[in-house]
């Protein structure tokens, strides 16, 4: 029997971004959904199992940092990261303070330190 892809979620309000995003975390794993809002991502949450959510700040209807911190309270075991073109150390401590992310990643991001995040998320599981 072949071990269980793990489900990996991104989360961007950049379709672009987004559709870039997912065929960097494919290399992953084959089960990636998208979402483009917070609000979208909570749904999905709620609906299925995600070993890891990877998703921006600035989204409509429920920002990165309310996400992360909804997660982590959820469902502390989804591994969490941010990913966003915020560089300033503000959005870093409240990412990973209260929203208790485990990685914060600015964009532009190069695509082997993503990988390497997800796969050490995807290992911790």
């Amino acid at each position: 029997m072949l071990p269980e892809s793990p489900g990996i979620l991104a989360g961007d309000d950049d379709p672009n971004l987004l559709r870039m995003t997912r065929n960097v975390l494919k290399q992953v794993s084959e089960d990636v959904d998208t979402v483009s809002s917070g609000k979208e991502a909570v749904i999905k949450c709620i609906s299925r199992r995600y070993d890891v959510v990877v998703s921006d700040l600035d989204m409509p209807e429920t920002d990165g940092l309310e996400l992360m911190h909804l997660l982590a309270h959820a469902y502390p075991s989804i591994r969490r990261t941010i990913l966003t073109g915020h560089t300033e150390s503000e959005y870093m401590m409240a990412a990973i303070n209260p929203g208790r992310v485990h990685r914060y990643l600015t964009k532009p991001w190069p695509e082997e330190e993503t990988l390497s995040v997800v796969n050490y998320a995807v290992r911790e599981r």
